[in-house]
C-alpha cells in the first residue's frame, strides 16, 4: 500500500494488505494464536493462500512449535500473538536451535550452506502502553528487556506507517534469522513521508533542530510523545530539541550521544530498553580512571550465547573464568 502523509494507519491493516502481495512467494506461512485480529496476518496470507494462514487458538506454546517446523523447512514463518504471551521457553529453545545452526554454518567445510538459519517472525502486537483497553497480563511494557536478554534474537519496535512498510521490505530479503518485531495496536500518523530504508542497528532522526540543546530518544508510539515534547520545549522555553526514533538499538549512535555534551533523555514506553542499551554501550565511559573488564558467558562483542555440555573445569576454561586465568587477567590490566 502508499500511505497518504496527512492520515493515520493501524499496524495491522498495513500488514494485510501487505501479505496479499508478499504471501504471493509460496514460502511464506502464518501461525497466529487467536488473536488474528491484530496482527492482521491471516487475513492477508489466507487471501493468497489460506491452507499457508494457521489459527491454532490460545495456543501460544503449539504456534510457536508450528512456526519453528515451517522455518527448519526453509519457509519464512510468521507467528503472532499479544506481546506478553510469547512462550519463553519455547523461545529459548527454538533460539538454542538457531544458534546451533548459525556455528555449524560458520565451520569451514559444513554440511549445512550460508542462508540456511532459521527465518522466523514473532509479530509481537499491542506493544508498549497499548492505548486500547488492556489489563497487566496484557500490556507490553516488559517484554521487550526480557527479549533482551534471549540470544539469536533481534528486537525492532516500530513507529511510523511508513517505517513498518521499510520493515516489511528488509524482511522481504530473507535469513533475517529470528525478529521480535513488535507493533502498535491502535492507528498512528506518519512521520516519514517515503517508506524507511530500514537498516537493522540504525536510529533515525524524527525531527532534527539545528544545534539542538536536548536530543529525547525512543521508539514505538513513544515517538510520538517525544515530537510533541520537542515542539513544546522549543515554542514555550527557546530550546531547540531533535528526536531520534530507535526502533532498533544503533550502538555507534549512543556512543556519539554520550559523547555529545547535550542533554539527552530516553523516553520509552517500556521498562527502559534503550536505557538499559545506552547504559551498557558507555559503560566504560562513565567510569574514568577505572578500568573495567567484562568477563562472562557471552560473545566478545557482548551478545548473549547458549553454553554447550562440558564438564564445570572445561567451561570455566572455555570462557575464561578459571582462577587462574582470572588473577592473570587482573595482573595484566592493573600494570596498564
Amino acid at each position: 500500500p502508499k500511505l497518504d502523509p496527512g492520515k493515520s494507519y493501524v499496524a495491522s491493516d498495513l500488514i494485510k494488505e501487505s501479505m496479499k502481495v508478499i504471501a504471493r512467494d509460496p514460502r511464506i506461512v502464518s501461525v497466529d494464536a487467536d488473536l488474528a485480529s491484530t496482527s492482521g496476518l491471516q487475513d492477508g496470507v489466507g487471501y493468497v493462500d489460506q491452507s499457508r494462514a494457521l489459527n491454532v487458538g490460545v495456543a501460544e506454546a503449539n504456534m510457536m512449535a508450528i512456526g519453528e517446523a515451517y522455518a527448519c523447512l526453509g519457509y519464512q514463518a510468521w507467528i503472532s500473538t499479544f506481546c506478553p504471551f510469547f512462550d519463553l521457553k519455547v523461545l529459548r529453545r527454538i533460539a538454542v536451535g538457531q544458534q546451533e545452526r548459525i556455528e555449524v554454518i560458520g565451520e569451514q567445510g559444513s554440511w549445512l550452506a550460508e542462508g540456511h538459519g532459521l527465518d522466523l517472525v514473532m509479530l509481537a502486537t499491542a506493544a508498549n502502553i497499548d492505548t486500547k483497553t488492556n489489563g497487566a497480563t496484557h500490556m507490553g511494557n516488559d517484554d521487550i528487556k526480557i527479549m533482551r536478554e534471549v540470544g539469536q534474537v533481534r528486537i525492532i519496535d516500530v513507529s511510523c506507517p511508513n517505517q513498518l512498510m521499510g520493515i516489511l521490505r528488509w524482511l522481504m530479503e530473507g535469513s533475517r534469522g529470528l525478529v521480535y518485531l513488535r507493533i502498535m495496536r491502535a492507528d498512528s500518523p506518519v512521520i516519514y513521508r517515503e517508506p524507511v530504508e530500514f537498516e537493522y542497528g540504525k536510529g533515525y532522526y524524527a525531527r532534527e533542530a539545528g544545534d539542538p540543546q536536548v536530543v529525547f530518544v525512543s521508539s514505538g508510539r513513544g515517538v510520538f510523545e517525544a515530537l510533541d515534547a520537542a515542539e513544546l520545549l522549543e515554542k514555550d522555553h527557546r530550546i531547540g530539541a531533535s528526536v531520534i526514533d530507535m526502533p532498533s538499538a544503533d550502538k555507534e549512535l549512543l556512543e556519539k550521544l554520550y559523547d555529545s555534551g547535550k542533554t539527552v533523555i530516553f523516553a520509552e514506553q517500556n521498562n527502559g530498553y534503550l536505557w538499559s542499551e545506552f547504559k551498557e554501550h558507555t559503560w566504560n565511559r562513565e567510569r574514568k580512571g577505572t578500568v573495567c573488564v567484562g568477563v562472562n558467558t557471552s560473545y566478545d562483542d557482548g551478545s548473549c550465547q547458549y553454553i554447550h555440555s562440558a564438564m564445570y573445569e572445561e567451561l570455566l576454561d572455555q570462557f575464561g573464568l578459571d582462577p587462574k586465568q582470572l588473577a592473570a587477567l587482573a595482573a595484566e590490566r592493573s600494570k596498564s
